[in-house]
């Protein structure tokens, strides 16, 4: 491997990996609010309880939007949790809504990225392409393990046994 190849990568798995699922997270955070949520917190790095909140990293608050960094250096982890008026529920559609997105985010992100790639591919410094190659990459899988409807196996760790955003859609479709 490269040097130039392995800095890239090296800034892939420190900073885009992790910056990637925090704007997948969002996607679904600001959709929520949109929807009248009266709260959101992302969970970067570890699972959406109270112990972990407690030996976290840091915690982000801003208005209505939390952000608990679990693990400082997970790279791909994340989750969120919304609270909303009990008055007022949110419907079938909102909730579809939130659910999509994220993968929504990712494929934008996707779409952006591949643009980068096809505009600057001559132009760009090694070490800016090969970044761009790694965050598509991971971008095409992002999206299609959140967007195919399945329940993640247990050898993707803390996702082990959960349904991906679509699972979760189609999942409250059988039982409506």
């Amino acid at each position: 491997m490269d040097t130039v190849y392995g800095w890239s990568l090296l800034c892939w798995l420190i900073i885009i990996l992790p910056l990637q699922t925090l704007l997948h997270e969002f996607g679904h955070a600001l959709a929520a609010l949109g929807c009248r949520a009266e709260h959101v917190t992302i969970w970067m790095g570890g699972k959406a309880n109270q112990e972990n909140r407690e030996k976290s990293a840091f915690v982000l608050q801003w208005k209505r939007i939390e952000i608990v960094w679990v693990r400082l250096f997970s790279l791909f982890y994340g989750l969120f949790t919304y609270r909303h008026n009990q008055e007022k529920p949110m419907t079938r559609g909102q909730w579809i809504l939130i659910n999509l997105s994220g993968p929504a985010v990712s494929l934008f992100l996707l779409i952006l990225t591949v643009t980068l790639i096809h505009s600057s591919h001559n132009s760009a410094p090694p070490f800016i392409r090969d970044v761009l190659q790694l965050t598509a990459s991971s971008l095409v899988v992002q999206f299609a393990v959140t967007i195919l409807p399945m329940r993640y196996p247990a050898w993707m760790g803390a996702y082990g046994g959960a349904l991906s955003d679509m699972g979760r859609v189609i999942q409250r479709r059988r039982e409506s």
